[in-house]
């Protein structure tokens, strides 16, 4: 597997600081600094982020009430900001506060050719194994699970013109980006580096196999509970969030296994695409 740039041999991403070799930084980013001399990665930063998106999503909800203001066909996009706004600037800061400040560099935020084809294959795969979950659902309760997200388009579903570009963006692009580079980037690092920490006090811990295994499921985890605000019922639920803890699964696995974001944001982007061309073919039909 390539490693990424920090790696510690037995580690399949960059949980540490900078290894001697790599005491120049690479072009663009901030200075590197001495071993040790900067606060090691941690998990809890993703607990920061989560905070971060509940203070801005506060505020920005403070500010619409007060001003009155209407949204209108800017209501998904809006509704994102908090979170969008949470969970990067969480990555910004803690890139700077951990590494050297470089995203790409410090979260192995790099694409190959080859993370098209395993993203397109993860993104639809996952689609389709979700989709027939939803089904087994539905047959079992009698109920057809149902989101927030009609509430959010309202009446014009995802939109037309500007605003179904706009919508698509939000939800197929810009959206999946942000929560890898937080929950696969930030996240499976942080999850690795405590981790690592705590390794030599538990026999479990030293295989890094066993340390990749719990921070994957950890972050999956917490990805599918930062969408429980999309499910208004117990059925919807057990529709949606057991397929975004699998999701999650995959997309954690993906990053460790080839050791950068490419082929997790490429599956992600190609699953919410998946959502967005439903969302349009519902749009056209009504």
């Amino acid at each position: 597997m390539p490693a990424a740039p920090g790696d510690p041999p037995t580690e399949p991403l960059a949980v540490v600081t900078a290894a001697p070799s790599e005491s120049r930084p690479p072009s663009g980013s901030s200075p590197a600094v001495p071993d040790g001399s900067r606060p090691p990665w941690t998990f809890v930063d993703v607990f920061v982020g989560l905070g971060g998106v509940l203070l801005a999503g506060t505020v920005l909800s403070a500010v619409i009430r007060l001003t009155g203001g209407q949204l209108g066909a800017a209501t998904l996009v809006v509704a994102a900001l908090p979170v969008w706004i949470g969970l990067l600037g969480t990555a910004v800061w803690a890139c700077r506060r951990h590494g050297t400040g470089n995203l790409v560099t410090d979260l192995a935020l790099r694409f190959r050719w080859v993370d098209l084809w395993i993203g397109l294959g993860a993104g639809f795969g996952l689609r389709l194994a979700i989709g027939i979950w939803t089904v087994l659902i539905t047959r079992l309760t009698g109920q057809l699970p149902q989101g927030n997200l009609q509430d959010v388009l309202g009446e014009n579903g995802i939109g037309r013109g500007a605003v179904l570009v706009l919508n698509a963006l939000a939800i197929g692009l810009v959206g999946p980006v942000i929560e890898e580079i937080f929950f696969r980037g930030v996240g499976l690092r942080g999850a690795l580096a405590s981790l690592l920490r705590r390794s030599s006090g538990h026999a479990r811990l030293a295989d890094p196999r066993q340390r990749a295994r719990i921070a994957i499921v950890a972050t999956a985890a917490v990805f599918a509970l930062l969408h429980v605000s999309e499910v208004g019922d117990l059925v919807s639920a057990l529709a949606l969030l057991p397929g975004l803890f699998v999701a999650g699964l995959v997309l954690g696995w993906l990053t460790i296994r080839f050791g950068r974001l490419g082929p997790a944001i490429v599956t992600h982007v190609v699953f919410n695409a998946v959502a967005v061309a439903a969302l349009v073919a519902v749009s056209a039909s009504a």
